[in-house]
C-alpha cells in the first residue's frame, strides 16, 4: 500500500481496506509487527494517490480506536499537525480522519494521555479552524466538536464561551453543510446544555425560525429537530409558549404534502383491486395523547360504532384511534369492560381488516396489530376467528397493505405464544403463506417481510411448524450461501453495486426461530444441509456489516440452546472470533452485536464443559 508505488492504484487501495477489515485486533500482533504498520500507514496517507490516502486513513481510524491515544499519540500529533499544512489536500484529509475519530470514539479522546488531555489542544484548534476560508474544513470542525456535546466533554465546556461565539458567527455561513452542522450542534446543546442556550434563547429562537425555512431542505429537517426536541423537555416547555405565536406559522407554511394524501380526501371509496404504486408503500408515523383516557368508556363505543361510516376517511380515522386506546380496551379486569369495550373493539377492527378500502385495509391492520400487542395471550379464545380474517385478507390486499398483514401476524405470534401451537391453528395459518412463500423469488424484495412474519410464526408454533420446516430451512441456508457469494465478488470487484444484506439477516433470523421452534430435532436438518449450515455461520461472524454479524451470533446462542451437539466440534473455530468481537465500550451501531457475541459465548460455555 505504502511502498510499491508502481502498482496499480486499486490494488493499494484495496490492500489498505483488506489491512482496514483487520486492524480491530492490531493489539494481538507481534510489537514489531505493530511498529511497522503504524509507521507504514501514515507515510500512505500521504500518498499522492486519493484512494490510497482515503484507506490509510480509514486504517488510523481503527487503529487508534483500538490502541487507543495513549499508545500512538504520534498519529494524533501527526493528524492535528496536519492542519496547519499549506498544502490543501492534506490538510482537508488530516480533518476528515480526525473528524471520522471524534465520531466514533469521542470518550477515548477525552482522557489524559501521560498527564495532558489532547482535547485541551484540540478543541481551541477546532474553533478556530471553523472560521477557515475553506467550507469543507469549517464543516469538518462545526461537525467534530458537536460529537464532544453528548459525552458532556470537559474540555469543550471549558470553552463554551468561545464555542457559542462560533457557533453564532456560522449561523449564517453560506455552506448548507455548515449550517446543517450548527443546527445539529444547538441541538445537541439544548440536551445537555440548556442553561447556556436559555440565555440566548431570543437569539437562537430566531436564527432557527430562519433555518426552518431554508432552501436547503437537511438545513430545514435539522432546524425542525431543534422544535422538536424543545418541545419533548418538559422543563424547556415555559421557554417555548413565547415563541408558538410566530412558530406555528412557520411550521405550517412548511408543512408538505404528497399528491397522495391530497387525494385521499377526495379518494374513491372502494379501491381494493387497484394494484398499489411504489410511492404508496411508505411509513406513517403517529404520536398519541392519553389526556381524555376518564372519557373513553363514553367516546369507545362511539368509536366502534363510527367504523360503520359510509365515508372510508372517518372509518380509517376511526381505526387509527381505537389504536391509540388498545392499551386500555385490552386492560380489563371485569367480564362487563371485556364485552363492552375488548370484544366490540376487536371485533370491529377485524372488519375493519377486510374492507374494500385500502386505507381502511391499513388503518385497521395496523390498528389490529397495535391491540394484539397489548391484549397478548387474552387473546387466546379468538384464535380462531382472528387467523381466518386475517388470512381472508391474504386474497384481498395488494402489495403494500400485505406489509401490514405480515406484521400483524408476526405480532400476533409474538402476543400469544405457543397458543398457536396447536394444529388446527397451524392449518389455518400456513397454507396461505406457504403459498405467497413459494411465488416470490430468492430476491424479491417481498420475500423479506414474509422472512420476518415466519421468524415469529416459527416460534409460537414450535413442532407444529415441522411439516414446514424442511422447504424452509434449506431455502433460508441457500439465500445465506448465494448473499455470501453476491459479498465475496463485491469485494473482489468493489465497482459492482453492494449486495443487500436485508435477505442474508432475515434468513439468519428466520433460521435462529426454526432452531428455537423445532429444538433438538432441527439437528437432523443442519447435519444434512448443503452446503453445510455451520461453516456458512462462520463466514457471517467476520461480515464487514454489524447486524449481520448481530443475527449469526444469536443464531450461535440458539443454537448452543437447542442442539449443541452439532454445533460442539465448530466450538474452537468460531469461539474466538466470537470473543474478538466482544467489547467494554462498543460503538453505538456495534452494541447489539457486541451483546449477542457476549450472550452466545455465555451458552456454549455453558455447555462445552458438559
Amino acid at each position: 500500500m505504502a511502498h510499491l508505488t508502481t502498482e496499480d492504484d486499486r490494488v493499494r487501495a484495496v490492500a489498505g481496506l483488506l489491512l482496514k477489515n483487520n486492524a480491530k485486533t492490531i493489539t494481538k500482533s507481534p510489537a514489531e509487527v505493530v511498529e511497522y504498520v503504524k509507521v507504514t500507514v501514515l507515510i500512505a496517507f500521504r500518498d499522492r494517490v486519493k484512494e490510497v490516502r482515503d484507506a490509510a486513513g480509514q486504517v488510523i481510524v481503527t487503529m487508534m480506536g483500538s490502541l487507543e491515544v495513549v499508545q500512538w499519540p504520534e498519529a494524533l500529533m501527526k493528524l492535528v499537525e496536519g492542519l496547519d499544512s499549506p498544502d490543501p489536500i492534506i490538510k482537508a484529509s488530516s480533518f476528515s480522519v480526525l473528524e471520522k475519530a471524534c465520531e466514533d470514539y469521542p470518550k477515548k479522546l477525552d482522557k489524559d494521555v501521560n498527564g495532558q488531555r489532547p482535547l485541551d489542544f484540540m478543541i481551541p484548534k477546532f474553533i478556530q479552524m471553523a472560521d477557515d476560508t475553506n467550507p469543507r474544513i469549517r464543516s469538518h470542525a462545526i461537525t467534530s466538536l458537536s460529537h464532544f456535546i453528548a459525552i458532556q466533554s470537559q474540555s469543550l465546556f471549558a470553552n463554551i464561551d468561545a464555542y457559542m461565539a462560533c457557533l453564532f458567527r456560522r449561523a449564517a455561513d453560506e455552506s448548507a453543510d455548515v449550517r446543517r452542522g450548527v443546527c445539529s450542534s444547538l441541538v445537541l446543546l439544548l440536551v445537555a446544555r440548556p442553561d447556556r442556550l436559555i440565555p440566548d434563547m431570543p437569539s437562537v429562537a430566531q436564527f432557527m425560525l430562519y433555518t426552518t425555512q431554508d432552501k436547503d431542505e437537511n438545513v430545514a429537517l435539522e432546524a425542525c429537530e431543534f422544535w422538536l426536541t424543545f418541545a419533548e423537555e418538559p422543563d424547556l416547555t415555559p421557554h417555548l409558549a413565547p415563541l408558538v405565536p410566530e412558530l406555528a406559522p412557520v411550521l405550517l407554511k412548511c408543512m408538505v404534502y404528497s399528491e397522495d394524501d391530497l387525494a385521499w380526501l377526495v379518494g374513491p371509496e372502494e379501491d381494493a383491486d387497484v394494484a398499489d404504486k411504489e410511492s404508496d408503500i411508505k411509513p406513517r408515523h403517529y404520536g398519541c395523547i392519553d389526556a381524555i383516557e376518564p372519557h373513553l368508556p363514553m367516546i369507545i363505543p362511539f368509536l366502534i360504532e363510527t367504523l360503520n361510516d359510509q365515508k372510508p376517511l372517518v372509518r380509517s380515522i376511526a381505526c387509527w384511534t381505537l389504536g391509540r386506546y388498545a392499551h386500555w380496551c385490552t386492560n380489563f379486569e371485569t367480564d362487563e369492560h371485556r364485552n363492552q369495550f375488548f370484544v366490540p373493539a376487536m371485533e370491529g377492527l377485524l372488519r375493519m381488516v377486510l374492507d374494500s378500502n385500502k386505507r381502511v385495509q391499513e388503518a385497521g391492520c395496523s390498528a389490529f396489530a397495535t391491540l394484539e400487542e397489548d391484549a397478548g395471550a387474552r387473546l387466546a379464545p379468538y384464535l380462531e376467528p382472528i387467523l381466518r380474517n386475517l388470512m381472508y385478507a391474504f386474497e384481498k390486499y395488494q402489495q403494500k397493505n400485505l406489509l401490514i398483514l405480515y406484521d400483524a401476524l408476526g405480532t400476533l405470534a409474538d402476543a400469544v405464544g405457543n397458543e398457536l401451537e396447536n394444529p388446527m391453528y397451524v392449518n389455518i395459518l400456513m397454507p396461505p403463506l406457504i403459498k405467497r412463500w413459494e411465488l416470490l423469488a430468492d430476491d424479491d424484495d417481498d420475500l423479506i417481510p414474509l422472512l420476518e412474519c415466519l421468524s415469529s410464526i416459527t416460534m409460537a408454533t414450535g413442532h407444529g411448524f415441522g411439516p414446514y420446516a424442511e422447504p424452509v430451512f434449506n431455502r433460508c441456508v441457500q439465500i445465506v450461501h448465494h448473499s455470501l457469494l453476491a459479498w465475496e465478488e463485491y469485494h473482489r470487484n468493489p465497482e459492482l453495486d453492494e449486495p443487500d444484506r436485508p435477505f442474508l439477516i432475515v434468513s439468519l433470523d428466520l433460521l435462529s426461530g426454526l432452531v428455537q421452534g423445532l429444538g433438538g430435532t432441527i439437528e437432523v436438518l443442519i447435519a444434512r444441509s448443503n452446503p453445510p449450515l455451520l461453516p456458512l455461520v462462520g463466514i457471517c461472524l467476520k461480515h464487514p456489516q454489524a447486524p449481520v454479524r448481530q443475527s449469526a451470533y444469536a443464531l450461535i446462542g440458539d443454537m448452543a440452546i437447542s442442539c449443541f451437539g452439532v454445533l460442539r466440534m465448530y466450538v474452537p473455530t468460531l469461539m474466538p472470533e466470537i470473543i474478538s468481537q466482544i467489547e467494554p465500550e462498543p460503538k453505538f451501531e456495534f452494541i447489539s452485536a457486541s451483546n449477542n457475541a457476549a450472550w452466545s459465548v455465555g451458552e456454549i460455555a455453558l455447555r462445552y464443559g458438559q
